[in-house]
């Protein structure tokens, strides 16, 4: 009981190599836990609503019907009134964005940066809608939303997580 503080309990020392081995220290056994799982798991959720909010988008596009890609002639990039190649672009990063949120949740590291590069995106567009008296308060809270998800991947969101 004397010996017992911060949750540090005596042991006895660890095979070298053995299972236990990275969690004994000195003759100490060391209790480890991630931070940040709130974080993690906000950011994750964050990216898959993206995710799907774009693949729904996308399959609009499939579906839209005339009277509205006769609204978009000659403003289009990649075509003049079709929108099947912006709804293909837009379902294969909602895919992706999906399959990142979902890594997010396992802290696998290519999940992570694409979560970073996708909120990083979002934000920098958000700012263009700032000025037009009528979106900018979804555009603030996009980009709130988005500086809480970079916050989440960027400080809790690597392998170094592990604290003593």
């Amino acid at each position: 009981m004397g010996r017992e503080r911060h949750g540090i309990t005596p042991c006895e020392p660890a095979e070298p190599g053995g299972a236990d081995s990275h969690r004994v220290r000195k003759g100490l056994r060391v209790n480890e836990h991630r931070t940040g799982g709130g974080w993690i798991a906000f950011a994750g959720v964050l990216l898959v609503l993206s995710g799907v909010n774009t693949f729904i988008n996308g399959i609009w596009a499939f579906n839209a019907n005339a009277r509205v890609t006769s609204a978009f002639k000659d403003t289009l990039l990649f075509g003049d009134t079709n929108l099947d190649t912006w709804g293909w672009i837009y379902v294969v990063i909602g895919a992706i964005v999906i399959v990142a949120g979902l890594g997010v949740f396992w802290r696998i590291q290519w999940a992570r940066w694409v979560g970073v590069i996708v909120a990083s995106v979002s934000m920098i567009s958000a700012f263009f809608w700032l000025f037009n008296p009528s979106f900018w308060v979804p555009a603030a809270v996009t980009i709130a939303i988005d500086a809480l998800v970079l916050h989440a991947l960027l400080t809790y969101g690597g392998r170094e997580t592990v604290t003593v």
